[in-house]
């Protein structure tokens, strides 16, 4: 599944490049037929994107058809809008509403699939995931399927805006250019969801000595209330050094005297009360 996804992902860069783009027009005598694939492609791409995150299992009925009505839309707005038009390889501004509605059509497949069905599934995961290192990794995905719906969207409003004010095309075309940013950082992000756990665990051993750290100090503080009401206390607070770099054994500690305090207060207890008893 994940190959796939690499695939449809690949070729639809392929068809982005100059010399592939050129070299098939001129062998199939379609005009921007690779405008087409690219397209087609994109669709395939956040569809499996889609089953990659949800899993077969729980992708929602309505995925693949919608997927392939995008693609037959697409199909059929080709042959009116980049099929009728000259050669060109820059599609960033629609010259016309076939147009229009060809390059709008798979961005908003893949603005409404991304957020329906992998971004609702990771922001869930992330509210109830306890465990450090899937929240972490949950995460990463999380941002780079985010950093993926804003280039669409962002897509979609410099495609609109271009088709209802042809004079801002240079402004469509820098704001096309700043677009690309948020697939960078997406391509950064998602190789992350799928990183090995070793990484996650040297990601998340700061986090967890912080962690740890407090812990510590909301134990002191409990074996503190536990002094005041008299219980002995076996071993002597560390300096802050000390704990910074061995926060398990000073835990340790501060549990087993916690403890003890505890067992010493229940003893007293007993001796107070055995008498009365009697």
């Amino acid at each position: 599944m994940r190959g796939f996804f690499a695939l449809c992902f690949a070729l639809f860069g392929t068809f982005h490049i100059d010399a592939v783009y050129l070299a098939l027009d001129r062998l199939t005598g379609l005009s921007n037929l690779p405008w087409f694939l690219s397209y087609v492609f994109l669709s395939l791409t956040v569809y499996r994107l889609c089953i990659l995150v949800s899993g077969p299992a729980r992708r929602p009925r309505w995925l693949a058809p919608f997927v392939l009505v995008t693609i037959l839309l697409s199909l059929a707005l080709y042959p009116t809008g980049p099929g009728s038009a000259p050669q060109r390889l820059d599609n960033d501004i629609p010259r016309g509403l076939a147009e229009f509605l060809f390059m709008v059509t798979p961005y908003s497949f893949a603005v409404i699939s991304l957020v329906a069905v992998p971004l609702r599934t990771l922001l869930r995961s992330l509210r109830y995931e306890r465990d450090l290192l899937s929240r972490l990794r949950t995460l990463s995905g999380a941002a780079a399927v985010s950093m993926a719906v804003a280039f669409f969207a962002c897509k979609s409003g410099l495609t609109l805006s271009g088709f209802l004010i042809p004079a801002l095309g240079p402004i469509g075309h820098l704001g096309n250019r700043i677009s690309m940013y948020p697939v960078a950082a997406m391509c950064a992000l998602w190789p992350l969801y799928y990183a090995p756990t070793r990484w996650y665990v040297a990601a998340g051993k700061p986090v967890e000595h912080v962690q740890k750290l407090r812990d510590l100090r909301e134990l002191r503080a409990l074996r503190a209330r536990l002094d005041r009401l008299g219980s002995s206390r076996l071993s002597v607070q560390a300096g802050g050094w000390d704990v910074f770099r061995n926060p398990d054994y000073h835990l340790y500690r501060t549990v087993i005297d916690i403890a003890d305090g505890q067992r010493t207060l229940s003893i007293r207890w007993k001796n107070r009360t055995t008498p009365a008893a009697r």
